[in-house]
């Protein structure tokens, strides 16, 4: 089973966007249609997020691959300044980093619950 995703997530293919001036820079895209249930410290820009954030590293030619979704999320926003460059048939493996939840404790008093 393990084998059969393997080969099911690397048929997966990638998309180039491209953005026009844009180079070695992060962009954060902010999908406000998915709040979180707690905020979130990032991992990957040290922030505090309150709603689904995507990270894109732009690389020296402004580009970046992101999955179908992200470019679907992406032609929901009005005015994105990104183009479709090309499909990549075998994207590089990324790295997702899974955030912090920012929960306050509660101290319990001695025989509380």
């Amino acid at each position: 089973m393990i084998a059969a995703r393997q080969q099911q997530e690397a048929a997966i293919p990638g998309v180039r966007i491209q953005h026009p001036t844009e180079r070695n820079v992060t962009f954060t895209l902010v999908d406000a249609k998915r709040p979180y249930r707690a905020p979130l410290e990032c991992g990957a820009c040290h922030r505090v997020h309150q709603f689904k954030t995507y990270h894109l590293a732009l690389d020296e030619t402004g580009a970046a691959i992101v999955s179908r979704e992200i470019v679907e999320r992406l032609g929901r926003i009005p005015g994105h300044p990104f183009r479709i460059a090309n499909e990549v048939a075998a994207p590089p493996e990324q790295t997702v980093r899974v955030p912090h939840l920012l929960i306050r404790s509660k101290a319990l008093a001695p025989g509380g619950n």
